[in-house]
C-alpha cells in the first residue's frame, strides 16, 4: 500500500513540473482514484464522479491492448 503523505508529495511535485498540467490523479490498478490534487484557482473540467469514471475506464482501455 502507497503512503498517503508520498502520493500526496508525488502530486504536487508533477503539478510543479510544468503550468499546462491542471489536474493529477493517481489510481490503484483496478482504476480506484487513491489521491487527487489539481492547480489551486483553475475550474475543474470534470466532477470527482466523472474523473472516478474516468479513471476506471483507461484502466479498462489499457488492459485490453
Amino acid at each position: 500500500m502507497m503512503d498517503d503523505k508520498f502520493l500526496y508529495r508525488f502530486s504536487k511535485d508533477v503539478l510543479g513540473l510544468d503550468p499546462s498540467i491542471r489536474w493529477v490523479g493517481i489510481t490503484d490498478k483496478t482504476g480506484v482514484l487513491l489521491n487527487v490534487e489539481y492547480r489551486e484557482g483553475m475550474k475543474l473540467l470534470l466532477s470527482n464522479e466523472e474523473n472516478e469514471e474516468y479513471a476506471s475506464n483507461a484502466i479498462k482501455r489499457h488492459k485490453t491492448r
